[in-house]
C-alpha cells in the first residue's frame, strides 16, 4: 500500500494493463454483478435523480444541453478531420452504364430463374407449401402496387406491365428462397426483393434511353412537342 502510494502512476500502468489483459473476465464480472443488484441499482438511480432535482431544478437540463454541445462539438471537429471525398461525376461512364444494363438483365432473366430451380430441387415440397401458406393475393399484390406507386409507375404507363412482372418475379424468388432456408419472415424479404426487381426493369424498359446512353446518341421522340425541330 506505501509501495502504490509513493509510485502512483506506476500503480495506474499496472492497473492499465491488468485491465486490458484480464478484459473479458472484467466484463463478464460487470454484468453478473449487474443483474445481481439491478433492483438495488435502479432504487439508488431513482434516489439520486430525485435528490438532485431538489436541489436544482435545472441540473438536468443543463446537462442536457451540455451533452448536446458537446456532441456538436465533436461532429464539426469530425467534420474538419474528414478526409476529402472523391468528386462524384455528374453521370456513370458508357462502360458504367453498360455493365448496370447487362447486371439487370441478368438479375431479371438469369439469376433469379436459377436460384428457383435450384430451390425446387432442393425442397420441391416445402416451395409447393410455402406457395399455399402465403398466396399472391394475400401477401404481394398490395405491396407490389405500393411500390409501382412509390416509383411513379401509374397503370397508364407503358412500364407498368413489365414492372408489375418483375413483383410477381420477386415475389415467386421470395417464396422460393425462404421455403430452401425454411425461415418465416416472407413479407420483409418480399418487400427488400421489391426494391431490386422493379427499378431493374425500369431501366430495362427504357431501352431507347439505354441504347442512346452507352453511345452518346440524343434521344428523340416524334410524338412529343417540339421534337420536329430535331427532324
Amino acid at each position: 500500500m506505501e509501495w502504490a502510494k509513493r509510485n502512483p502512476e506506476k500503480t495506474k500502468e499496472y492497473a492499465r494493463q491488468y485491465y486490458l489483459k484480464h478484459a473479458d473476465r472484467r466484463r463478464a464480472y460487470s454484468r453478473a454483478y449487474n443483474q445481481a443488484h439491478r433492483e438495488e441499482r435502479a432504487a439508488y438511480s431513482h434516489e439520486y435523480y430525485l435528490r438532485r432535482r431538489r436541489e436544482d431544478p435545472a441540473y438536468f437540463v443543463q446537462m442536457n444541453e451540455r451533452t448536446k454541445a458537446r456532441q456538436k462539438q465533436r461532429r464539426v471537429e469530425a467534420r474538419k478531420n474528414r478526409p476529402p471525398s472523391p468528386r462524384k461525376k455528374s453521370s456513370p461512364s458508357i462502360r458504367t452504364y453498360e455493365q448496370l444494363v447487362l447486371h439487370c438483365k441478368r438479375t431479371l432473366n438469369q439469376y433469379a430463374y436459377t436460384a428457383m430451380e435450384h430451390a425446387r430441387e432442393a425442397c420441391g415440397d416445402r416451395v409447393d407449401e410455402y406457395l399455399q401458406r402465403y398466396p399472391f393475393e394475400a401477401i404481394a399484390e398490395q405491396p407490389i402496387r405500393y411500390h409501382l406507386m412509390r416509383y411513379g409507375i401509374s397503370r397508364a404507363s407503358g412500364a407498368y406491365d413489365d414492372c408489375y412482372d418483375a413483383g410477381m418475379l420477386a415475389y415467386l424468388y421470395t417464396i422460393h428462397r425462404c421455403a430452401q432456408m425454411n425461415c418465416d419472415y416472407v413479407l420483409p424479404y418480399l418487400l427488400k426483393m421489391l426494391t431490386i426487381y422493379i427499378p431493374d426493369a425500369l431501366i430495362l424498359y427504357r431501352d431507347s434511353h439505354n441504347l442512346c446512353h452507352i453511345n452518346g446518341f440524343r434521344e428523340i421522340r416524334i410524338d412529343t412537342e417540339g421534337a420536329q425541330r430535331y427532324v
